[in-house]
C-alpha cells in the first residue's frame, strides 16, 4: 500500500490554497462512516 500521509506543513499549505469550482454539480456526502470520491477526467 502506497503512503499517503502529509505533513503538517503540507497539510496547511493544501488548505490555504485558494479553491476553484469546475462546475456546478452538486454532491451528496455520505452520513459518518461513509466515503465518497470525485474524479476530473481531462
Amino acid at each position: 500500500m502506497t503512503d499517503l500521509s502529509l505533513t503538517k506543513a503540507d497539510a496547511d499549505a493544501l488548505l490555504a490554497m485558494e479553491k476553484h469550482r469546475v462546475d456546478d454539480t452538486q454532491y451528496e456526502y455520505p452520513s459518518l462512516g461513509g466515503g465518497l470520491r470525485m474524479f476530473r477526467v481531462a
